[in-house]
């Protein structure tokens, strides 16, 4: 791999590394539906020593503030925490690394306490759908365990939470609730990606996304409530044009277990088949033209979704051009009950009628 051949590229695009994702391996059970590491067929073994070289190489070179972000498969399974470790430990001696970001399922605190001094920033991840088989639900007890543990340390811990569709609105508003009171202020939703839904599927998202959007608003001074359908619905309501998708490939960048360089964690990646940094740039601009041309571009969200994101359309569809359906569907139904709720000049969104709005909600 040449690094100065990546760099250069970046330099020929004046773009600037914002976000530097590392994936130490990708050990994992790999039973989650919705995770690209279970849907696509990764050829990437875990070299540390190559990763190192690579993350040392890069840091060397970055000149600019970014972020940092180390995600897996597990990052704390057994046998990646202590690579996990060294890579925060570099990231800690780095001038220009602002925010040192941890993905992770694990919720044990005896795990967690061996790279909280490593950190700025905690995604945990959890379910609280009563109907999953590969559940990682974790008690109302050991989240407040896990928040007062993180208080003491000064990490921002966020809940990232995935709906499998068979949340009732009852189930989200008591955890939005019970999330608030404990102090944690920031939780984000998504879905079941890297896979298509029945239409009663997309119908049963857009009805928790809805009910979601009002608590995001009527909870919006308290406590944030994010994720990309959440954020996307945001800005529509706002009015306020989303300048990208996403930003693989362009300000961020993703260093594989065996120290390869790639542009998103969505791509199917091997040695032989490489998506270049040059050659993925060039596909994200040939797409975003390709689908403003079309009914997609004609959409009224197509400012603040610009068809989805590609490397999830490349892991569904095998195919750069094809937006997002799954994404689009949820979407575009979501905003058609938002949209009824402006129109009927109830200005919900906003002023303080939205938390009236949310007591009067038919469950």
């Amino acid at each position: 791999m040449n690094l100065s051949k990546i760099f250069n590229t970046y330099k020929e695009n004046k773009l600037t590394i914002d976000y530097l994702k590392i994936i130490p391996s990708y050990r994992c059970n790999k039973a989650c539906s919705y995770c690209y590491n279970q849907v696509l067929s990764q050829q990437s073994n875990a070299k540390p020593s190559k990763l190192f070289a690579t993350l040392e190489m890069i840091l060397d070179t970055q000149d600019t503030n970014f972020v940092a972000e180390v995600l897996g498969g597990e990052p704390l399974q057994s046998e990646t925490i202590e690579t996990t470790i060294s890579v925060l430990e570099m990231l800690t001696h780095s001038l220009h690394c602002r925010k040192r970001v941890l993905s992770t399922a694990i919720a044990k605190i005896s795990t967690l306490q061996r790279v909280l001094n490593l950190l700025d920033f905690l995604y945990l991840s959890i379910d609280i759908s009563p109907s999953v088989i590969n559940r990682k639900q974790i008690s109302k007890h050991q989240l407040e365990n896990i928040n007062l543990k993180l208080s003491n340390t000064g990490v921002d811990l966020c809940l990232s939470v995935v709906l499998y569709g068979t949340e009732k609105e009852y189930d989200l508003e008591e955890f939005v609730l019970f999330i608030k009171n404990i102090g944690i202020k920031n939780i984000c939703f998504g879905y079941i990606g890297f896979k298509d839904l029945s239409l009663s599927e997309v119908m049963s998202y857009s009805r928790l996304f809805y009910f979601l959007f009002i608590l995001k608003y009527a909870f919006s001074d308290e406590i944030f409530l994010g994720g990309r359908v959440l954020e996307t619905l945001d800005l529509a309501v706002q009015r306020i044009k989303r300048q990208k998708i996403c930003h693989c490939g362009e300000t961020s960048l993703v260093i594989q277990p065996d120290g390869s360089v790639s542009p998103s964690i969505c791509v199917e990646y091997n040695s032989v088949h490489n998506y270049s940094i040059a050659r993925y740039i060039k596909m994200k601009s040939e797409r975003f033209n390709v689908l403003k041309d079309s009914s997609c571009g004609r959409c009224e969200l197509w400012s603040v979704c610009h068809g989805g994101c590609m490397g999830e359309s490349i892991a569904l569809y095998r195919n750069h051009i094809i937006q997002d359906k799954v994404y689009c569907s949820i979407l575009s139904k979501t905003w058609r009950q938002i949209k009824k709720d402006i129109e009927s000049k109830k200005n919900i969104y906003k002023n303080k009628s939205v938390k009236h709005h949310l007591l009067s909600f038919t469950y």
